[in-house]
């Protein structure tokens, strides 16, 4: 028996455009230093045959001039007047062209197209058009455009952004259609209210990034990409510690603080820290310390749930405690779920639900799980959240969540062999078994006794997050 799904686009050629949000490497595997992100407007153009506006951007890939940009005025997500740069079809248009013969020819190692915005605007306001997007990602669907505003990124993977679909929501055609990508830095935004409520310090200015299908003068967001992309915070390393570091953005359906998947890096006084998520928002660093349950201090859980803990993907069962073995719930597994994967709260999704409906904070995480479809219910039309959850039942879970974010194991069947209790697994979670095995999301009890049918506790539940977390490249 062979699963198989599409791996994380960007395993093959390391780029900020893969979901995992890996560190840019060049031709040879090297990481690409944090300085190097930065794009260099003085450079001359190291590749024969370049336009005389493209020249190396110094992260792999082609940097855009900003000849190619008529400046008209714009307005930042607050509101805020600043430069707007639209840019030219035709040279956009002849840039991936000319990206994909500097592919060929080994002189770029990443299928990418930046432009850079001067910091000394209000914010970064970038208009493409969509006809040309839509040309480059026909040639190569591992095209990005990345948008440079001093210290934050936005790399957006084109096959992200379904533009045929978002043209026609938007009530206009693709000749006259535009990608508005906007970055703003905020003060006193409502994430900040929210993090210094809880005493947590943000290590970044609140920052806003956000997409848009313009048709006509009229700009229709968009509202969630079909893969993850990933967008940069580029800070000093005394900001935080890369394995303390996390993006985290306000919730507008459970009102709640949440971790958004992060990976962070550093280079010589550089902490670079990607951030990964299928959605726009308001995100900001922070470095929360470790959390410290009182019921964890000995207990072999204890470190890795505390880490969890601090980056707002688990939560206590109260404020100073975690109930480590306590049988976790449905509803529990849900929102570790839909946490560590950074989902938008969905309240009304939850509402088919005949006993969740779609008032309180769980029906936002339940809401959420089902609509990536990570859970289903019951055919009655019950989801049962206070119902404990098995093993089995949480391996199923996790891989419907590895479907969600495009990684999946090649597995044979044969991965469970050595558990003589294989055959108490139930058919239809036969194949998730083997999946969580195979990738170590879930282990034996013992070392032939797998007790698939067993209940789930807390700690176990949160542990196996991480790992799955870990295995996806989110954490």
């Amino acid at each position: 028996m062979t699963l198989t799904a599409p791996a994380i686009a960007g395993k093959a050629v390391s780029v900020s455009y893969s979901p995992a949000g890996n560190a840019l490497k060049d031709a040879s595997g090297q990481a690409v230093a944090a300085f190097a992100d930065r794009a260099a407007t003085n450079q001359t153009s190291a590749a024969a045959g370049l336009p005389d506006y493209l020249s190396l951007d110094g992260a792999g890939g082609l940097l855009l001039s900003q000849t190619v940009a008529s400046k008209t005025s714009g307005t930042t997500p607050s509101g805020k007047t600043a430069g707007r740069y639209n840019l030219d079809r035709d040279k956009v248009t002849l840039a991936y062209t000319a990206l994909g013969t500097a592919l060929n020819a080994g002189t770029v190692s990443v299928p990418q197209l930046t432009f850079s915005v001067p910091q000394s605007e209000a914010g970064a306001i970038v208009a493409i058009p969509v006809m040309a997007l839509a040309g480059a990602v026909s040639q190569n669907s591992a095209a990005v455009f990345r948008l440079d505003y001093g210290d934050l990124l936005f790399s957006l993977p084109l096959k992200a952004v379904n533009f045929s679909k978002e043209v026609q929501a938007s009530g206009g055609d693709m000749t006259s259609a535009y990608l508005l990508l906007k970055i703003e830095k905020l003060s006193n935004t409502s994430l900040a209210s929210a993090l210094n409520a809880k005493g947590v310090q943000m290590q970044s200015p609140a920052a806003d990034f956000s997409a848009s299908i313009e048709v006509g003068g009229s700009a229709r967001a968009i509202d969630e990409y079909s893969t993850y992309v990933t967008r940069s915070f580029l800070l000093p390393t005394t900001s935080a510690s890369a394995s303390d570091a996390a993006v985290v953005r306000l919730d507008g359906d459970s009102g709640e603080i949440v971790y958004v998947p992060t990976k962070a890096t550093v280079s010589g006084s550089t902490l670079r820290v990607d951030f990964m998520r299928k959605s726009n928002s308001v995100y900001a660093v922070v470095a929360k310390p470790v959390t410290l349950f009182s019921d964890m201090t000995k207990h072999w859980a204890g470190p890795d749930v505390g880490a969890l803990a601090s980056k707002f993907i688990v939560k206590g069962s109260t404020n100073s405690a975690f109930a480590p073995e306590r049988k976790i719930t449905r509803a529990e597994f849900a929102e570790f779920i839909v946490r560590g994967l950074g989902l938008n709260g969905s309240s009304a999704s939850a509402a088919k639900f005949s006993d969740v409906g779609s008032g309180g904070t769980s029906a936002a995480y339940i809401g959420a799980a089902a609509k990536a479809s990570i859970v289903q219910g019951g055919a009655d039309g019950r989801f049962r959240p206070n119902a404990t959850i098995t093993r089995e039942e949480m391996a199923t879970m996790m891989l419907r969540a590895m479907s969600y974010v495009g990684v999946m194991p090649t597995v044979t069947g044969s991965e469970i062999n050595a558990y003589k209790d294989r055959t108490s697994v139930s058919s239809w979670a036969k194949d998730a078994v083997v999946a969580a095995v195979k990738t170590g999301l879930i282990k034996g009890v013992t070392a032939t006794q797998l007790k698939p049918k067993d209940n789930a506790t807390r700690a176990q539940a949160a542990i196996i997050v991480k790992r799955f977390l870990e295995y996806v490249e989110l954490l």
